[in-house]
């Protein structure tokens, strides 16, 4: 038998341990009323945190966007050091989740780390020439391509990148 707490819990994960994806779809008032309190969030956000930074991978972004999501800055280290790695799509990836959690860091020297390791993926991936894996060229969907105006995956990583790359600089 399933308890309030459990089933908090599990709504908890859904959203990314986050209370605006929740509260957005409607269900933070219902999680509020299975009995989560902050110093269980606490514990379910380093255990979800925790599974996903052990699941992280250049292959399958779903931990990368899961962790994005929760705005987990505790796996920032961890996202920084696979960011170089794998295709061009899950650098850009890389580069993007590192962007958003990064605004919630506040130890300055891994901030700026972080900013540069962003603008270096962006740059390099502007610049440069474009490889994705057939895996991650599956991801990339019509729509995707259509606005950036891109024929090809590795046309839509280069403009996105631009894009991205103009607005930081």
């Amino acid at each position: 038998m399933t308890t309030d707490k459990e089933r908090a819990k599990e709504l908890f994960y859904k959203f990314d341990c986050n209370h605006f994806y929740m509260d957005k779809e409607g269900q933070g008032q219902r999680h509020s009323e299975l009995g989560a309190c902050w110093w269980d969030e606490l514990k379910w956000r380093k255990d979800f945190i925790n599974s996903w930074i052990n699941q992280l991978s250049t292959e399958d972004l779903r931990p990368l966007h899961h962790l994005q999501n929760a705005d987990a800055f505790e796996a920032l280290p961890a996202i920084l050091r696979l960011a170089d790695q794998g295709d061009s799509y899950s650098q850009f990836w890389f580069a993007m989740a590192i962007q958003r959690i990064n605004k919630f860091f506040v130890f300055l020297p891994l901030q700026i780390r972080a900013n540069k390791k962003v603008k270096d993926i962006y740059k390099r991936l502007a610049d440069g020439p474009i490889e994705i894996t057939e895996l991650h060229k599956k991801e990339i969907t019509r729509g995707m391509l259509a606005a950036f105006q891109a024929a090809t995956p590795e046309q839509y990583i280069k403009k996105y990148s631009i894009r991205k790359r103009l607005e930081i600089t």
